[in-house]
């Protein structure tokens, strides 16, 4: 099966000032652009970039996000390819669509998955198919490979991976030496890529995908029955995240009850970080979450205010803490109950000094059981 859309078409250097003109290909993220020009030419990507950019320590911050239009102009020139086709690259036209505006530079970015970069290394944000880099004959990172809610490969029906499969360290292609045979090589071990085992990719989670990249596609999509713009759509399913994330919190209660009942569910196999958004949670952990998240997309409005209503949510919870709500649900939280005043009241505190509460216990217990589950992935 083909892939439900493409992003950017490449292009070729014809007129490369390099010795090894590289082409761009499609769908190409702009730093693997890199990583493979400065290996054809025999170098390390840190030598190419300061020999493009003297001034400007480009692997230090997110390449994909941060190139200005003069470095692409440079960029261009050197490497025959247009300034056009190295902006279809970047991240920020699929951000802007997503969140109906440009984001700041300095923060992270909704739906796009955040690098963790710390001078220059990283802590995660890129995603592969081994069978896709194995079928290259010029092995690249794709550009959907960095968004959220990609977690699994429609052409070989796959989940992607977001480690090295024999190291369990995060993919840092910038950090290969001219050494290297290519793109695909692990920076921290130097085992091929393509060698990783398969592994499933849940139902729930290929249908959020498909249609997400729909709904940037055609800039239209259904959400609690309603047609919504694509920055309606994602905010939505945003919407929907928080609300599973405020569930998991609670040891037992009326919004915990809704959640499960909505997306058949069950909590408990779910296990999302208490901080950090969905932006910064490993591949096989967002699986899990947006295939609840879908079920709730897929649900009607009516169907669930009757939910909120069954389980005695009130206009409050179903707020869960966010400052604006999403149109369709506002106008549902309407119709549900206000929660008792004395109820809403901010209470201080009190320090105790027994035993912590069966919950507290069980959230610390779940991140020890994520920690041990990040190392043996």
């Amino acid at each position: 099966m083909d892939a439900s859309y493409t992003w950017h078409p490449g292009a070729s250097g014809l007129t490369s000032q390099w010795a090894r003109p590289v082409p761009l290909h499609p769908d190409e993220l702009l730093s693997s652009w890199l990583v493979r020009a400065a290996l054809a030419q025999g170098c390390d990507p840190l030598v190419l970039t300061g020999c493009v950019w003297p001034k400007w320590r480009a692997w230090t911050v997110d390449v994909d996000r941060t190139v200005t239009l003069e470095r692409l102009t440079v960029l261009a020139e050197l490497s025959g390819i247009s300034v056009g086709a190295f902006k279809a690259t970047a991240l920020q036209l699929v951000s802007s669509q997503i969140c109906g505006s440009t984001q700041s530079r300095m923060k992270r970015w909704p739906w796009i998955l955040s690098l963790g970069a710390r001078n220059t290394k990283r802590h995660g944000g890129l995603q592969y198919c081994p069978e896709c880099l194995a079928a290259d004959h010029d092995p690249y990172y794709r550009i959907c490979w960095r968004f959220a809610w990609h977690t699994g490969c429609e052409l070989h029906n796959r989940s992607l991976l977001d480690r090295c499969w024999s190291c369990s360290a995060p993919l840092e292609p910038h950090r290969l030496q001219a050494t290297d045979s290519d793109i695909t090589v692990c920076a921290s071990c130097r085992k091929s890529l393509r060698s990783a085992p398969g592994g499933a990719w849940p139902d729930d989670a290929r249908r959020f995908q498909i249609a997400a990249d729909k709904v940037l596609s055609q800039d239209t999509g259904i959400g609690f029955g309603h047609v919504l713009n694509a920055p309606e759509w994602f905010d939505l399913a945003s919407y929907a995240i928080s609300l599973v994330r405020q569930s998991l919190r609670l040891d037992s209660g009326g919004l915990r009850s809704m959640v499960e009942s909505v997306t058949s569910v069950p909590l408990a196999e779910l296990l999302l970080p208490e901080v950090g958004g969905i932006e910064q949670i490993r591949t096989f952990e967002r699986q899990a979450v947006l295939g609840a998240v879908v079920r709730f997309m897929e649900t009607s409005a009516e169907d669930f205010q009757s939910a909120c209503s069954s389980y005695g949510l009130s206009r409050q919870t179903i707020c869960g803490g966010r400052k604006a709500l999403p149109p369709v649900v506002l106008e549902l939280s309407t119709l549900l109950k206000d929660s008792p005043r004395e109820n809403r009241r901010k209470v201080a505190r009190r320090k105790t000094t027994g035993p912590r509460p069966k919950y507290l216990v069980e959230l610390m217990m779940a991140r020890l059981e994520r920690k041990a589950r990040l190392l043996s992935k």
